[in-house]
């Protein structure tokens, strides 16, 4: 593992004195692209599959779940808060940064749901809540899985076995 001049680790795993803002806003780009990209691309989708037509708008706007485009929004936004939750891991890293970056995901959208429709309704709530508390739970489970991977500090077994019959052979 190498050092910097300043005896803090480089890598994957930063110390807190590293702390770089403008990696940071850079991950929260990336994660309201992924989320914005994922919940449009399926809504539209089943929304053409269906026959039922929303404008973009309709994303940020309060909806009524007892129809046909509440739904699709509705399951559409769960399906963003799992495609975030499996792209956490590759963006951020770091188990304990997950439900932070869902969190700011969520109260962007509510800014933005805030500007565009108004103040979110109960139901929409209760909806950001439920897709908040799965993406979190989904995206730490991936972290975990990912940070608990077997850490490859050279050759594998196999890989040693054949340089040292390499060896013999050229003895």
């Amino acid at each position: 593992m190498s050092l910097t001049s300043s005896g803090n680790h480089v890598g994957r795993f930063m110390s807190s004195s590293q702390f770089n803002p403008r990696m940071v806003l850079y991950q929260i780009v990336a994660i309201q692209s992924v989320f914005y990209i994922s919940w449009i691309t399926v809504g539209v989708a089943i929304s053409v599959f269906i026959g039922t037509s929303f404008s973009l708008s309709s994303f940020f706007m309060s909806q009524d779940l007892t129809n046909g485009s509440g739904r699709i929004l509705f399951f559409s936004f769960l399906f963003a808060c799992m495609s975030v939750a499996y792209w956490l891991p590759r963006i951020i890293e770091r188990t304990r940064k997950c439900l932070d970056f869902i969190v700011t995901m969520l109260v962007v959208h509510v800014v933005l749901c805030w500007i565009v429709g108004g103040f979110p309704s109960f139901y929409n709530w209760l909806i950001y809540i439920g897709g908040g508390i799965l993406g979190t739970l989904l995206g730490e489970y991936l972290c975990m899985r990912e940070e608990s991977k077997e850490i490859r500090l050279g050759a594998t077994k196999e890989e040693r076995e054949m340089i040292t019959e390499e060896q013999g052979q050229i003895e």
